[in-house]
């Protein structure tokens, strides 16, 4: 069982400032990766660790905006990954009372549990290798494995779908820059997130180089721990070559 709490804040006497738990199962020895965005500057805005059942501290520098002012109240958002996998969220906020004094306040946290895979059909086998890594009882996924993107027509459904998930699980690549289809779906989830705040867009690099990402996805997380990997990997093996 793995367990998070927030937000702890360095305040004067660096005490706890609000805890609440978000709770899910994973593994020991996978890689938790978290990320926080918000109002400021925030160093770093990922951290990873290896979830070995322990408790871990990490620490995020956050620097509130010159311009709030006493009572302002900065909205942020931790999302959660395990093993580049959504886990969940936690949006809380840090309210400002005086110079010395801050308090936080949880206002909602969620463990997601229905994702909507988006990729280009020439991905399909690589995604279908990935998406296993979400095959667990608790987590609903749906991925389009019948579409046929050359002359086929887009199936309006697919839009109910995305909009009722919690999760869309974008796998980024050129094939999929290049897409139509996936552009469609693309500029539906971030529509929907901008209006309703859900579903949460996670888009994942399947290579790199990373394609430029879409114009209205310009603020998310592109990197991948793992296209990483398997481009230095491949390097090596072109060496003994």
């Amino acid at each position: 069982m793995f367990a998070i709490s927030t937000a702890k804040a360095i305040a004067p006497k660096s005490e706890k400032l609000a805890s609440r738990e978000l709770s899910g199962v994973v593994e020991r020895g996978s890689c938790v990766d978290l990320f926080l965005d918000g109002a400021g500057s925030i160093q770093p805005s990922h951290s990873s660790i290896v979830w070995e059942g322990e408790l871990i501290t990490l620490v995020f520098l956050v620097t509130i905006p010159e311009d709030a002012s006493l009572g302002t109240q900065c909205g942020y958002t931790l999302r959660i990954a395990s093993d580049s996998m959504p886990l969940g969220r936690v949006d809380f906020q840090i309210q400002i009372d005086d110079e010395n004094t801050k308090r936080v306040a949880v206002n909602d946290m969620k463990r997601y549990r229905t994702v909507f895979v988006s990729y280009a059909s020439k991905d399909r086998l690589e995604v279908l290798k990935r998406v296993e890594g979400m095959d667990d009882p608790e987590t609903d996924v749906f991925i389009d494995v019948d579409r046929l993107e050359s002359g086929s027509k887009f199936d309006d459904d697919l839009f109910t779908e995305i909009a009722n998930r919690d999760v869309f699980a974008l796998f980024w690549t050129d094939h999929a820059a290049s897409s139509a289809w996936v552009g469609n779906e693309v500029e539906f989830a971030a529509k929907m997130e901008r209006e309703r705040g859900t579903p949460d867009i996670w888009p994942k690099a399947l290579r790199l180089p990373i394609p430029p990402p879409p114009e209205c996805l310009s603020d998310k997380h592109f990197s991948s721990r793992w296209a990483r990997m398997i481009l230095a990997e491949e390097t090596l093996l072109n060496r003994k070559d």
